[in-house]
């Protein structure tokens, strides 16, 4: 009976070393992990930064409309959109008039 005694508490202080040692090798993991992060990954080259982009695509635009050829626009005969719609999607089998036609 004695015996028994003896190795149920001998496991357990096994039992309780081991844990402390799994314990010790885990916290030595983490000061090691503490005291040498894991590099950062370089950052990806920067890109063009958007105002350049807006300045190249306003310098591609072309110069807004004249007061004359707004003028002009204006004169020109307003199509009918209800034709033009209907034309556009296949609904009218006449062909459109020129007005709607017209660019």
């Amino acid at each position: 009976m004695a015996l028994k005694r003896a190795v149920r508490r001998l496991r357990r202080k096994v039992a309780r070393q081991e844990r402390a040692i799994r314990l010790r090798v885990e916290m030595l993991e983490l000061l090691e992990q503490l005291e040498h992060p894991p590099l950062l990954a370089p950052l990806p080259e920067v890109p063009t930064p958007v105002t350049d982009l807006i300045v190249a695509e306003l310098e591609a635009m072309p110069p807004p409309l004249t007061q004359e050829e707004i003028e002009e626009i204006r004169a020109l005969p307003m199509p009918d959109p209800l034709e033009e719609i209907e034309h556009r999607l296949g609904l009218s089998t006449t062909p459109p008039s020129q007005r709607t036609s017209a660019p």
